[in-house]
């Protein structure tokens, strides 16, 4: 039920806690899993981890005290401090939240293969509202209007136009979770040995999942989509595992992808094409170089975990920078700044491990795809700090790791 009210749900019920911290209702839901869980876990051990939790709360707590330490030497306001903390607290919830819902899949005994599933099937349902949100509501604002009847609230929203937003309310982070039951079904694909051996099934939430990818017109979802599929060439090619067969139907769909977009009229192609001119992608280059500047005057400790907002404003008031910056779009950029040199490298650890563990099931090798896209993707928007993307990909990393031996006997093992 929580996987499904995460993935489902989204940004749709939405709403601000304090005015400044918004909370979502799968966020409210997973409290009651605390008093449920938390009182057993303790008792029982779990086979697997989807982290290494060593490293994850080593970098929670370098967050923690590079944020006290700033509060201390910037003079940060009270408010700010604990509006930056308090999403410390956040992250650690989910930390929490994700080793709970570990122990009730093994407690319970649910299949991984079932498991996995079952998540690409919640974005199937994303994908269907999604659809009908762009044909009844193409305009943001309309959508917006019609989610703020049942209590949400947005700060700030964009003025889309015709875009495929669903529950997310936000065509980018929308694009970017989607790749991961993207690359799952795909490796999914790649793995079977002939053509006959691929469920219709799977090609039909393909095809679902790339017309969602276009009609949200990002330019991050094309980019994360091609290293995708780059990567899960080499791997499934470089390990003889791609059939002839398969390789000419990606030669095709390389070929129809050019054409596409040499001679297509499409939004998102254009944008590609305009990126130089492109306010939005000039923002972009704009926080990066902004990011250096201050990484290299603070790369001891960081300004703060979750302070660059309050960083800004106290070197505006000084005359020191002028800048309206409040949010940095890179995830490992705003590792770096805000937690310095060492907190930035703890973070990019924390994503080896995943990498480099020597799993070979399909669903690990989608896993390893899709992380390698979204560090990508991250560099566009914050997508490695976007709950909607942690919880689900942490599930899908835990039942990729702990696939059980039928999963092994039903798919061949590379």
């Amino acid at each position: 039920m929580l996987i499904f009210f995460y993935i489902v749900f989204g940004n749709f019920f939405n709403f601000n806690f304090l005015e400044r911290l918004p909370i979502k209702l799968a966020e409210f839901f997973s409290l009651f899993l605390f008093v449920l869980f938390a009182l057993r876990i303790f008792y029982k051990k779990i086979k697997g981890v989807s982290f290494q939790n060593r490293t994850i709360w080593f970098w929670l707590l370098i967050a923690f005290v590079s944020s006290t330490i700033n509060f201390v030497v910037n003079k940060y306001g009270l408010t700010d401090y604990i509006y930056g903390i308090s999403y410390i607290f956040r992250l650690i919830h989910l930390v929490l939240l994700i080793r709970i819902t570990e122990f009730f899949i093994e407690d319970t005994e649910i299949r991984k293969p079932k498991l996995l599933n079952f998540v690409i099937n919640c974005y199937m349902i994303v994908c269907i509202i999604g659809f009908i949100q762009l044909l009844l509501f193409p305009t943001a604002i309309d959508w917006y209007t019609f989610a703020s009847k049942f209590g949400g609230t947005w700060a700030d929203p964009d003025p889309h136009q015709g875009r495929l937003l669903s529950t997310y309310h936000d065509p980018n982070y929308l694009a970017s979770v989607i790749i991961i039951p993207t690359g799952l079904i795909i490796s999914k694909i790649m793995i079977k040995n002939e053509f006959k051996n691929i469920e219709n099934s799977d090609l039909i939430k393909l095809a679902v999942l790339l017309i969602t990818l276009v009609l949200t017109e990002s330019r991050t979802s094309l980019v994360g989509f091609a290293i995708l599929m780059i990567a899960l060439i080499l791997y499934y090619g470089l390990n003889k595992k791609i059939p002839t067969q398969v390789y000419i139907a990606l030669l095709a769909l390389i070929l129809v992808g050019i054409l596409f977009v040499m001679f297509g009229d499409v939004e998102v192609i254009n944008k590609i094409s305009n990126v130089k001119t492109d306010d939005s992608a000039k923002h972009r280059f704009d926080s990066w170089n902004e990011a250096f500047s201050i990484f290299k005057k603070n790369f001891v400790y960081g300004i703060g975990y979750n302070l660059y907002a309050s960083y800004n404003e106290m070197m505006t008031a000084q005359g020191v920078v002028n800048t309206s910056s409040y949010g940095l779009d890179s995830s490992v950029l705003f590792a770096f700044v805000t937690t310095g040199l060492f907190g930035g490298i703890v973070f990019l650890k924390i994503m080896y491990d995943i990498i480099k563990a020597k799993i070979y099931n399909y669903a690990y090798i989608g896993v390893k795809a899709i992380l390698l896209a979204s560090i990508i993707m991250s560099f566009f928007n914050n997508l490695l700090f976007y709950t909607l993307w942690i919880f689900p990909f942490a599930v899908v990393v835990f039942a990729a790791k702990t696939m059980d031996k039928e999963i092994n006997n039903e798919f061949q093992q590379i």
